[in-house]
């Protein structure tokens, strides 16, 4: 019997809830990856926000959301700048690998600054609109960027990935 997505969203938020001390107990990181089709993402993250209210007595939730980081990246630089060196790059230069590492060590940096701050309840991050890195980089980068900072990225983090469930 095939999962729709509501029910990926639903135990997903009942796993990382019901056993948030033992996420990444066996493996070390603390990531949970949600495989959602890009058309139902929105809808996705909308049922992922109608649980939060259930389990805000214990627990705080913060999104990251991956466009909006892009989009500050972007505008850092100057849209202007960034079509010009997309369209002419310099010999050896690769602008769009560029672009797509300072948007994955930007969004790293915004969980890694979330982890450090002071939280009264136990915290879990979301990440949403993953596909906004194409086509510089992709949802790949960022998981082994969390990898890599495992040790200052402390809490759960959810990632709500673009893309289909294979069997």
């Amino acid at each position: 019997m095939s999962r729709t997505w509501k029910d990926i969203v639903r135990d997903a938020f009942n796993d990382v809830t019901s056993r948030y001390d033992q996420i990444g107990r066996k493996t070390g990181g603390r990531t949970l990856s949600l495989v959602i089709s890009p058309k139902a993402e929105t809808l996705a993250v909308r049922e992922w926000q109608s649980y939060i209210p259930s389990v805000q007595a214990r627990f705080a939730f913060q999104e990251i959301n991956i466009l909006d980081i892009t989009v500050e990246e972007t505008e850092k630089i100057g849209l202007d700048e960034v079509v010009n060196l997309l369209e002419n790059p310099m010999i050896g230069e690769d602008p769009k690998k560029a672009l797509g590492l300072r948007w994955e060590n930007a969004a790293i940096k915004k969980m890694i600054t979330i982890c450090k701050e002071e939280h009264e309840k136990k915290l879990i991050i979301y990440v949403t609109k993953l596909s906004a890195l194409y086509p510089a980089t992709t949802p790949k980068n960022i998981l082994q960027k969390l990898w890599k900072n495992i040790d200052q990225i402390t809490v759960p983090v959810v990632l709500f990935l673009p893309g289909t469930e294979k069997e």
